[in-house]
């Protein structure tokens, strides 16, 4: 991912830097405190282990910039110290985003010692290591009161010019587990320094690759036969070996046991839905193919908001709709006493408990949670002459999610039924009335539809 420009911000004082664990990969194994801390970011630096779809996780304020694995200005760490340094500099809240946890493999010491120089503060938000995730993806128990009394985290990749090697002999006599991170490319290596220092043969070998990414794979070997069957098996870095513990089987039981569920849904929202899936017996894979971006100008919505008192009605298809409402009614300091007497309308039992939890009521949810369904609602409404629209009622329909158009085909057939009109296929809020007067403008604003299809379309093409 490309940096977005950095602006210059002058502020007397240093800014503080957080060292933020990643985890394995998959959004939903980042911590709490570290969600918190992206979302409240001024700037996020960055490095290739930290997938895609966890970024998307940023707020959409924060600036992004990226940090190179090899750097020619000597240690890379030490030079990712320095950036942090000068980023600091200006004032700002600097999140240092990592893979797994900042401190176990991760140059952690090299980026600290510049900040420690220049007297900036810093602080660690632990993430789940790799070890312990793969563990976990694979059922394999690092520890055993049987066999296993300790746990050793050893790199299978040392710099070059390290003057003190790991030392295999020693560790071989361990009564132990082994986790061995960043050893796939040097797995011929370590086996067989581990078998040489007396490491039986038939040790069980675990291997999870990419794991908790979409395309994570987990195989079974030997001490003898690791190095062969991981390069037969084509595993991809980064990968970790565990030996020492042999992989269990997880029985998933449920409507969906053995079945992988993908879901699309934007980065921090799909939460419950990969819960019930989980719940189901599935395997819930969440890749975000959708961003939710700030508009241009929040002026249009900003000025409907100003002359809310005068709806009759105001329409919400989803929670993100909500949320954006909710956010610029707020910034214009008023609160839901600005809305008077409108009524309002919710798609569906989601889109209804986001209004509970920012204080509005809901006075109408359709049985049938789709557009269809709202429609049929306010027909109804009409029939029985219960608050039904009349002529010269005024409309706002908030539509704060990607609008595809067949689904806009929908919300016209929702107009006609309100005496309402939607004017194009915008991404946005309708205010109609029944003599036709309508204005459409966005008020959320999402990577286009073209490029959903085409992160869609990379997703099947690389992991089928």
């Amino acid at each position: 991912m490309s940096a977005r420009t950095m602006t210059a911000r002058t502020d007397s004082r240093p800014g503080r830097v957080w060292f933020v664990g990643a985890g394995p990969g998959s959004w939903d194994l980042l911590t709490i405190r570290a969600a918190a801390c992206l979302r409240t970011a001024d700037l996020v630096v960055h490095d290739a282990l930290v997938p895609p779809w966890l970024r998307d996780a940023i707020a959409p304020t924060a600036e992004l910039v990226p940090v190179e694995r090899e750097t020619a200005d000597g240690d890379p760490g030490e030079a990712t110290g320095r950036l942090l340094v000068q980023l600091a500099a200006s004032g700002r809240t600097i999140v240092r985003l990592k893979g797994g946890d900042p401190a176990v493999f991760a140059r952690l010491a090299e980026e600290i010692q510049p900040l420690r120089d220049a007297g900036i503060a810093y602080e660690l938000v632990p993430g789940v290591t790799a070890a312990l995730a793969a563990a976990a993806a694979a059922a394999a128990p690092l520890t055993s009161r049987a066999t296993a009394s300790s746990l050793t985290l050893v790199t299978g990749h040392e710099a070059g010019d390290k003057p003190n090697a790991v030392d295999f002999r020693t560790i071989a006599s361990l009564p132990g587990t082994l986790a061995i991170y960043m050893g796939i490319e040097q797995m011929d290596r370590w086996s067989t320094a581990l078998l040489e220092a007396g490491k039986p043969a038939e040790t069980p070998v675990t291997i999870v690759s990419r794991c908790s990414w979409p395309d994570q794979r987990i195989i079974t070997s030997t001490l003898a036969r690791c190095a062969v069957d991981a390069a037969a098996a084509g595993l991809r870095p980064p990968a970790i070996a565990i030996v020492g513990a042999a992989a269990g089987s997880m029985q998933r039981t449920g409507p969906l046991a053995g079945r992988r569920v993908l879901v699309t849904r934007p980065a921090g929202q799909g939460e419950d839905l990969a819960t019930a899936i989980r719940g189901s017996g599935g395997e819930a894979i969440c890749v975000p193919v959708v961003r939710l971006d700030a508009p241009d100008s929040w002026q249009p919505l900003d000025d409907a908001i100003g002359a809310a008192g005068a709806y009759d009605w105001i329409v919400f298809s989803s929670v993100n709709g909500v949320r954006g409402f909710v956010a610029r009614l707020r910034a214009a300091g008023r609160d839901a006493r600005w809305l008077g007497t409108a009524r309002i309308a919710a798609i569906g039992s989601a889109t209804r408990r986001e209004l509970d939890s920012v204080g509005l009521a809901c006075d109408l949810v359709p049985d049938e949670f789709r557009s269809e369904g709202l429609a049929a609602a306010f027909a109804i409404l009409r029939l029985c002459a219960v608050g039904a629209p009349l002529p010269g009622t005024l409309f706002l329909l908030a539509l704060g999610s990607f609008v595809a158009q067949g689904d806009m085909d929908q919300w016209q057939a929702l107009a006609v039924a309100v005496g309402a009109v939607i004017l194009g296929d915008q991404i946005g809020y309708l205010v109609g009335r029944v003599d036709g007067a309508a204005s459409v403008h966005a008020i959320a604003r999402r990577s286009g539809r073209g490029e959903a299809i085409e992160r869609a379309q990379a997703f099947s093409a690389r992991w089928g």
